[in-house]
């Protein structure tokens, strides 16, 4: 009978290691599984689009005036800085989402810089998207006044 008892007590601990085993790898899988990013619906990735453009410019542009003179052609010069940046970081958006499968265009519409003891600059870019299920059209619009 003690012999049937400690055969009881082994296999009861060794059912319990099981246990623990299985419970820590399910909530090692379920940790893992909502640690990766999700998915990004294509509204979600308009809205981030479009707050990477107003904080791009805003940003460009403070750097810019913040190191230049004011003369007659500072409007020229931030004007063609800010259009050249631009281009880098419009090309890095779409390259990005097309590897998504997602198309992602961005065109300035229009900057305007003007220099009247402060430096303002207002700015209009559209913003086209489509990934087969949103198509989407939208313009940033901002101004800066440094």
């Amino acid at each position: 009978m003690e012999g049937l008892r400690g055969q009881l007590i082994l296999l009861s601990g060794f059912i319990m290691l099981l246990g623990c085993l299985t419970l820590t790898i399910l909530l090692n899988e379920y940790v893992m599984t909502y640690q990766y990013p999700y998915d990004l619906s294509g509204v979600d990735v308009v809205k981030i689009i479009k707050f990477l453009v107003g904080r791009f410019m805003e940003e460009t542009f403070e750097n810019i005036a913040s190191m230049i003179n004011v003369s007659n052609e500072t409007p020229t010069y931030i004007t063609s800085n800010l259009t050249s940046n631009f281009d880098d970081l419009k090309n890095s958006l779409e390259f990005y989402y097309r590897m998504e499968g997602r198309y992602v265009d961005l065109e300035v519409k229009g900057i305007d810089v003007t220099c009247n003891g402060s430096v303002t600059m207002r700015y209009s870019i559209s913003i086209l998207y489509d990934d087969g299920k949103l198509h989407s059209f939208e313009i940033v619009e901002g101004e800066v006044i440094v």
